[in-house]
């Protein structure tokens, strides 16, 4: 009877709630437990009740009472824990869980929750345990094989995860909770087909759901079947609108499809129409980060911090963006953010190696490099860093064995391969380095960086009607860029390649006006404008628009307070003078440089010296720092410049200039409180950070002098200092050296960059006035010689009557020049060395006065060397001086003797004296700044006068 009115009691209060009146059913399950409060299924029935109704404690109190009464309803236990679960009363539920145990060790279902506890609770090992014990039980039962996926995910194993989540499908193909969190696990790692497999069954036999669909999707993208994703989404966003994880994928599949614009306006609008999410503001960041709108990805990514503030994978976003942007030190500093909160991170520290590079932070990017090789051995893109690291080392050995392992990896990777020829170059490994370059190529035949790697080498071995070829493909590529047009040009001049010239180089000089005048950076190095035919302005107001660009990129590394450069702290007996220069290698700069540091008065002068770049360890190397009293090395330029002003030096003397390898952003600094340029460039680079530069006046006259913001300091002579090297004592024969017993042999050995048309057809009108004569030139690539002789033939000059000299040792390339009977400078970009040794030789030069610095270095030379007759005043004049002297050998004997005479008695080769007025004008800078005095122009001596 009683059984009978429970049952009775219970009927009505489920009666009512099937009804829908919750009122009449809550008096009727009060009533019902006032009655029968000892009855287990009233108290269940009453929890599950009042568990809808959302009074979560009353219902857990219900379920209590239930077991209490009777343990083994299992039911009541499984809701009870069900609720612990839910408050994370974590050991509770395991309780609960385990009383189910109890009464049937092989309860599945038990374990499967038991499993659940331990992995909420983060305790993976043991939700492992329980899950494999409920497969055990159940193998066929997919949701403890979902779980061990998840779980061994979480662990890291993601083999284990993979073969687990196959399990599940396989026992399960259409269930879609399943399905969705093996296809999520399979595109994170790329198996794209196992994704494909799963989501293709599930959608021909189970309903549609919006996240299946999305994943489909997100297969076609991994797959790069961008088409078909794109219209897939666009038919899902016809049907759904307004649904944000439709218009995600969208813009992810149209970013990865290269519709960046696309993308981006669609994240726009997204963002527009709610609350921007984090995952929204990273798909916009990336969005413009693939289409190098750098700031803005900046920016998004910068926002995206304040929602996921410990995320490394944007912070190294955020370092790539800084890298695009030109922004490299804050682009360091993300890195090693990311890699704090990541510290495994190899990619980050691929990354932060590239960066460090960048800077000439050279050690720590090769640490950096090493550190990701150790991480992920198989990563090509690590030895590709630490290859990049070692050259900046000068380390080839290095470069080459890290080259080698990465390609082992990937054959493919055609930029490692463009380095590992530059390395076999460096080793003199001509053909095998041609072999690679081409090779990277051919397997990436329009990645600019490649090319513009095949375009170097090619010039570098000589080769450049080749590097002419590249060079107009990568123009194809990128047909705005101002720099790869300044290197066809310069290129075309390389070769002799002169019927190239006018389509290019009109273009060249309109566009370096055209961004002089907007106050655009000129983008190429402007010490090329020497071999053009521009004014000195245009030259000077390029040098200004470089030297404001340099402030620009400077202005990260300016201490918080600027160097203290003021006069109380310069007032030493001894002057404390430093050269700054961009390399230390056997080449005629630091030769000189060398020879001077060594002569310079140790009782007027401290002399150091600071090399902007790692000395490398050779015996010149070793001789020419030895030379300083003090030298210093750094490729960080805060470093060098730091060094500068720690040593005290009062007057930095920049030795580069702006040419490719230059110093100018150390000197921007200001570490030392007078900059004065010398040698490396030799004319006014319009820079404010810059107070004098040295020269002499046929060089820059007075109507030049202050086009410049540097004052002058003029030397009386010749700005250009020389030494007097040894002259082989045996001089061979005509014969040997391919040139006519009989004739007169005139030559030119400069490099065929400075050969502009104009020069050349004055040179092939002279051979043709003088009848037998020659022009002997140098050996400096193969495409010239061709071209020369091509354009010889095309100006009715017979190609034999051009001589090639091969290359030879200097002092026997002394001797051999008094073979010659005249040599003929260049005229837009005069002969420096070269003249120079021609003169020293003995043999004289003819030369014609220009308008910029570099046409009047003849003059210069020749006026410091007593034969000013041998100037003309024009190119025709030029040419008459030149046949005149050819048909009157006493003439030129007369010429030739007075040419060799004054190697001891004028001042081109009197060292002493170029010294005395060296150090007179430093002098003079010192002791008007301890003065106070700003700077002013410097004569001093008996100046050269132009006639």
């Amino acid at each position: 009877m009683i059984e009978a009115d429970e049952n009775s009691a219970l009927v009505r209060a489920i009666s009512s709630v099937q009804s829908g009146q919750l009122q009449d059913a809550l008096r009727a399950f009060e009533e019902a437990i006032e009655a029968h409060p000892q009855s287990p299924k009233i108290n269940l029935e009453f929890g599950n009740f009042i568990y809808q109704l959302g009074q979560t404690d009353q219902a857990l109190q219900r379920y209590r009472r239930a077991v209490e009464l009777d343990p083994g309803m299992s039911q009541a236990v499984t809701n009870m824990a069900a609720i612990l679960f839910s408050q994370e009363r974590w050991d509770e539920a395991i309780a609960a869980f385990e009383s189910l145990l109890a009464l049937n060790p092989n309860d599945a279902v038990a374990l499967n929750n038991i499993g659940n506890v331990h992995f909420e609770r983060g305790d993976f090992s043991d939700a492992l345990t329980s899950y494999q014990a409920a497969n055990k039980i159940d193998p066929g039962w997919w949701e403890p094989l979902h779980n061990l996926a998840t779980t061994w995910a979480k662990a890291g194993d993601m083999d284990a995860a993979i073969l687990f989540h196959s399990q599940a499908l396989e026992a399960a193909p259409l269930e879609a909770s399943a399905v969705i969190s093996a296809c999520d696990c399979f595109l994170d790692q790329g198996l794209s087909e196992e994704a494909e497999k799963a989501i293709t069954t599930y959608r021909a036999s189970a309903p549609e759901l919006l996240e299946t669909e999305l994943i489909h999707g997100r297969v076609l993208v991994m797959q790069e079947r961008f088409d078909e994703a794109i219209a897939h989404y666009k038919g899902l966003e016809s049907v759904l609108p307004r649904s944000m994880g439709v218009q995600s994928d969208l813009a992810a599949a149209l970013s990865q499809a290269g519709y960046t614009e696309a993308a981006i306006e669609k994240l726009e609008k997204i963002i527009e129409a709610e609350r921007p999410s984090a995952l929204n503001l990273t798909n916009l960041a990336k969005a413009c980060l693939k289409g190098d709108k750098f700031a803005d990805a900046i920016r998004y990514f910068t926002e995206v911090l304040q929602t996921w503030p410990e995320t490394p994978e944007i912070a190294r976003h955020l370092a790539i963006a800084c890298r695009g942007d030109g922004q490299v030190e804050e682009a360091v500093n993300w890195y090693i953010i990311a890699l704090r909160q990541q510290e495994g991170n190899s990619v980050a520290y691929v990354g932060l190696s590239s960066s460090l590079a960048a800077l000439h932070r050279s050690e720590e990017a090769l640490e950096a490099a090493r550190k990701a090789v150790s991480l992920d051995p198989d990563n090509p893109a690590a030895f590709f860093a630490e290859a990049v690291a070692s050259q900046q080392l000068d380390d080839n050995e290095g470069v080459a064995k890290a080259c080698l392992k990465a390609l082992s990896l990937d054959s493919e990777y055609s930029l490692c391969r463009a380095l590992y020829a530059h390395v076999l170059l460096q080793l003199k490994k001509f053909h095998e380095a041609t072999e690679q370059i081409e090779l990277a190529l051919r397997s990436d035949p329009d990645n600019t960086k490649v090319l513009q790697m095949a375009i170097d080498l090619f010039r570098a071995s000589h080769q450049p009607m080749k590097a002419l070829a590249v060079a107009v493909r990568l123009m194809k590529l990128d047909p705005d860029s101002i720099y790869v047009l300044a290197m066809i040009v310069d290129t075309v001049l390389t070769a002799c390649a002169w019927q190239m010239l006018d389509s290019f180089l009109g273009t060249l000089i309109a566009a370096i006006d055209k961004r002089i005048s907007n106050g655009e950076p000129v983008g190429i190095c402007v010490n090329n404008l020497h071999a053009l035919p521009v004014s000195y302005k245009t030259m000077v107001e390029a040098g200004r628009n470089a030297s404001e660009h340099i402030l620009s990129t400077v202005a990260a590394d300016q201490p918080e307070e600027a160097f203290d450069v003021s006069r109380d702290g310069y007032t030493g007996k001894r002057i404390r003078i430093g050269y700054l220069l961009p390399y230390v290698r056997f080449h005629s700069m630091p030769l000189v440089i060398k020879d001077i540091v060594e002569r310079h008065d140790r009782e007027k002068f401290e002399v150091f010296g600071y090399s902007y770049s790692t000395v490398p360890k050779t015996a010149f190397a070793a001789g020419f720092s030895n030379a300083f009293d003090h030298f210093h090395a750094s490729s960080q330029r805060s470093v060098l410049a730091q060094a500068i002003h720690d040593d005290g030096i009062e007057l930095l003397i920049d030795c580069s200039g702006h040419t490719e390898a230059t110093c100018l952003d150390v000197a921007a600094l200001r570490p030392a409180p007078v900059n004065i340029h010398f040698l490396g460039y030799s004319v006014s680079m319009g820079a404010s950070f810059m107070d004098y530069f040295i020269t002499d006046r046929i060089s820059v006259p007075d109507h030049q002098k202050d086009m410049g913001p540097e004052k002058i300091i003029y030397m009386p002579d010749s700005f250009m200092p020389t030494m007097r090297p040894v002259i082989e004592p045996v001089v061979p024969s005509r014969t040997e050296e391919g040139l006519p017993e009989d004739g007169i042999v005139f030559c030119n050995f400069n490099q065929p960059f400075k050969m502009e048309p104009e020069i050349f057809g004055c040179w092939m009108k002279i051979l043709k006035a003088v009848p037998g004569s020659v022009l002997w030139l140098g050996t400096w690539n193969d495409d010239a010689r061709e071209n020369l002789r091509l354009a010889a033939r095309q100006l009715d000059v017979d190609p034999d009557r051009i001589v090639t000299g091969t290359i030879v040792k200097h002092a026997v390339h002394l001797a051999r020049l008094a073979l010659a009977d005249l040599a003929l400078d260049t005229h837009q970009h005069g002969g420096g060395i070269t003249t120079v040794d021609c003169l020293w030789a003995g043999l004289p030069v003819l030369s014609a006065r220009g308008d910029t610095p570099g046409a009047m270095l003849g003059e210069t030379l020749l006026r410091a060397h007593g034969l000013p007759e041998l100037v003309a005043g024009s190119l025709d004049e030029y040419c008459d001086l030149a046949i005149d002297l050819a048909r009157d050998p006493e003439r030129l004997a007369e010429f030739r003797e007075r040419c060799l005479a004054n190697k001891d008695t004028a001042p081109l080769f009197d060292v002493d004296k170029y010294l005395n007025n060296l150090e007179a004008g430093l002098i003079e800078a010192s002791e008007a700044f301890r003065r106070g005095d700003k700077p002013e122009h410097i004569r001093q001596g008996q100046l050269q006068q132009v006639d």
